[in-house]
């Protein structure tokens, strides 16, 4: 687990990312796009609050351009304080147990598509 437990807020987003990349060992982007490197593969972060339902989000544009580069995601689970490093195949194949739906989410007049995973298909 990382050194210091991260807790959420959209504000902080970005230097949570930030800090968990870092405390693992990687290097964090300084531009849009995934959100760091680590072990030489880029990196997507996804957290899961208490306060929020015990899912991670994986946006559809981030996650092709993650499994094209044959990146990895993050996975954080504030609450019990561990994290959990997939790669980007995997993360697709336990969306296909879901159904592969696309969900489509208004944002700043655009449509995002996206799908959740939930807590205990990451984490078991």
């Amino acid at each position: 687990m990382p050194k210091q437990v991260h807790t959420w807020d959209r504000t902080f987003h970005t230097k949570v990312e930030k800090s968990i990349i870092e405390d693992l060992g990687g290097t964090p982007m300084k531009k849009k796009g995934y959100d760091g490197i680590l072990n030489g593969r880029p990196v997507e972060v996804r957290t899961y609050n208490k306060q929020r339902t015990p899912r991670f989000k994986i946006d559809k544009n981030q996650h092709d351009k993650i499994l094209s580069l044959n990146g990895d995601y993050i996975f954080v689970d504030v609450p019990n304080k561990r994290h959990k490093i997939i790669t980007a195949k995997k993360v697709d194949k336990l969306l296909d147990e879901n159904g592969h739906s696309w969900l489509t989410d208004k944002h700043s007049g655009k449509n995002w598509l996206h799908e959740y995973l939930w807590r205990n298909q990451v984490f078991g």
